[in-house]
């Protein structure tokens, strides 16, 4: 265990005497630009009500402009479960215009919920973690106000998103367009795989490079440590999504 706090970084030897000052665009800006200065900032003085307006609106604007085409994608997938009408004759075409519509409208106002869920969980394992094999320092709500502003880095994703949906006919809930997977298909490689590719994406990574200098920072633990905590959640994902796609391959096959 000593050797190991020998292994601190010398940057976060500092105890943030000297914080520069940063309004809320250069916090917003900085998150980009000069991510180690506003990291600084906001784990001397934590701030967490942008981030939940921006985790909220970001995805229920993201839902509301794409609403048509998430209906007509749900109303395909619909179509193709033939299975379902041959089934159940009592499921008439009224009944599943009934599903695709109010399926459609759930998927608008749950997903900003889920959204807030997700980061809040996302942040309390990474604290946790942290917490307890690395015996890191800081408060929850400091490593709360790093993973929401670095939501700024996910919105922009999300903009790539809107901006390729919008402008192609194709909108495929499933794929991710900055990542691996949208250089193959599904059918080229299989849905494992395809899945997984997927997961690795350029925003996601961006976000994971911002979380481990904030993170490093109020923890007090050298940097290599905390990507080593940060790559095994990840990896904790990939193998989550690997065994979803591989028991929903088994019950649509």
């Amino acid at each position: 265990m000593e050797e190991f706090n020998r292994q601190m970084d010398i940057d976060n030897v500092d105890e943030f005497e000297e914080v520069e000052k940063m309004n809320f665009i250069q916090r917003v800006v900085g998150i980009i630009f000069a991510p180690t200065k506003t990291m600084k900032n906001l784990i001397n003085k934590p701030r967490i009500i942008f981030p939940i307006f921006l985790v909220t609106l970001s995805t229920l604007i993201l839902y509301i402009l794409l609403y048509d085409k998430l209906h007509e994608y749900m109303r395909i997938t619909m179509e193709n479960a033939k299975s379902l009408q041959e089934n159940n004759p009592a499921y008439t075409p009224e009944m599943i215009n009934t599903t695709i519509k109010w399926g459609t409208r759930m998927a608008v106002a749950s997903a900003p919920i889920w959204r807030v869920i997700g980061w809040i969980g996302g942040t309390a394992i990474y604290f946790g973690f942290i917490k307890l094999l690395l015996n890191g320092k800081g408060k929850f709500s400091q490593y709360l106000s790093i993973t929401g502003y670095a939501n700024v880095i996910t919105t922009l994703s999300l903009v790539v998103v809107l901006i390729v949906s919008l402008t192609t006919d194709k909108f495929d809930p499933k794929l991710v367009v900055t990542s691996l997977g949208s250089l193959v298909s599904e059918e080229s490689v299989g849905k494992i795989l395809y899945a997984v590719l997927n997961k690795i994406e350029l925003f996601t990574i961006w976000y994971y490079a911002i979380i481990g200098i904030g993170f490093s920072l109020v923890s007090k633990v050298n940097k290599k440590f905390v990507y080593i905590i940060i790559g095994g959640c990840f990896l904790a994902q990939i193998i989550l999504v690997i065994s979803s796609t591989a028991i929903s391959s088994m019950f649509t096959h």
